[in-house]
């Protein structure tokens, strides 16, 4: 199977490349997980689980959920206070709902959130003491989880009073003058300036994780609101720099903040036509830069090609289509573009070959 953006890219067709017997990638993971020998860290170790060593991005559809399984089946016989287990058991769950299971995933979700708080009890008041950093880290990043699969069932009220619950306590946990003394590594030592400096780091990643999700389910809210939208929008505009220091300009995880901040705009009634036109500009961009990146077939590339469109619109009876426009060529590709009208969208062609 091909399960990656191994394939054809930038219009060069390259044949068998990322073709592979899901049960060789299997193999190949657990090999090296159980290789004591081996220089690898164990990061590098675990993201032989979900991204493939020859292109560098995720897996996705079938054999994303047939890894995430076979690495649960692979460390479900640890302890189940085992960090490794944990991480198996949020990897399948993260499976099921990147390929709309989100039904399936939300109590895996809550299964692993249930253990950590089982150890650290302390994690569930507004002052943890006595717990190493990487518990409070994955305990907010399952919140997250939860929260993003909350919005993704369609019950958004309740995805965004925990998105906003768990980004005010990350400000609030990983300030600097509130980390010193609080926190403590794996090993039981208290957190030095050292590891205070590696948490630094691993918080403007979870940090923008955190506000990339937040954003989503602002955005994803029914009946939407306009009030919500410009709060995602400002939020994204504020941290847009960061997240392109965080992520990189092509990572998928920033495509998909600037695709989200287009649909805000998209979405919005009351937006601008600087705001409008700012938005096509960014939905051409992210386009252009995930068919070069991913292939035309990855599903982050299929998404984006998309952006644009809001079938739910033009689902009336009254006509939206601008009458000017010429008569497409049924083969040619095209979007939508949303401009202003008296019934505020209208149908525009724009060839994209």
């Amino acid at each position: 199977m091909r399960g990656c953006a191994c394939g054809d890219r930038d219009g060069v067709a390259s044949g068998m490349t990322g073709i592979a017997h899901v049960s060789c990638l299997m193999r190949q993971a657990q090999v090296v997980r159980d290789d004591e020998l081996s220089h690898r860290s164990r990061q590098d170790k675990w993201k032989l689980w979900d991204t493939c060593s020859l292109c560098g991005h995720r897996y996705h559809g079938m054999v994303h959920c047939a890894m995430a399984w076979a690495c649960w089946c692979t460390n479900l016989s640890l302890p189940e206070r085992d960090e490794m287990r944990r991480v198996a058991m949020n990897s399948l769950a993260a499976s099921l709902a990147y390929n709309d299971h989100q039904e399936d995933a939300l109590p895996i979700h809550e299964a692993a959130l249930d253990t950590v708080l089982h150890q650290y009890p302390t994690l569930q008041s507004d002052n943890p003491r006595d717990v190493p950093v990487e518990a409070v880290q994955s305990c907010m990043a399952m919140q997250t989880s939860i929260a993003t699969t909350l919005s993704a069932v369609g019950r958004h009220d309740e995805a965004i009073n925990r998105h906003r619950k768990i980004h005010e306590a990350k400000e609030r946990y990983f300030r600097a003058d509130a980390l010193e003394g609080s926190l403590m590594r794996a090993d039981g030592r208290r957190a030095d300036c050292a590891c205070l400096a590696g948490i630094a780091d691993t918080f403007a990643l979870d940090n923008m994780v955190s506000v990339q999700n937040f954003t989503h389910a602002l955005i994803a809210r029914e009946p939407r609101s306009t009030a919500l939208l410009r709060e995602a929008r400002s939020l994204m505009r504020t941290n847009m720099a960061a997240a392109e220091r965080v992520y990189g300009p092509d990572n998928e995880n920033m495509l998909m903040f600037r695709g989200n901040y287009a649909r805000s705009i998209y979405l919005d009634e009351g937006a601008s036509e600087d705001d409008l036109r700012e938005a096509n500009e960014i939905a051409d961009d992210i386009r252009s830069t995930a068919r070069r990146v991913f292939g035309n077939e990855h599903p982050l590339t299929r998404m984006v090609e998309r952006l644009g469109y809001s079938d739910s619109e033009y689902s009336d009876s009254e006509s939206t289509v601008d009458a000017s426009a010429p008569e497409p060529d049924p083969g040619a590709r095209c979007r939508l573009m949303y401009t202003s009208s008296p019934r505020r969208f209208r149908l525009r062609l724009k060839y994209l070959y």
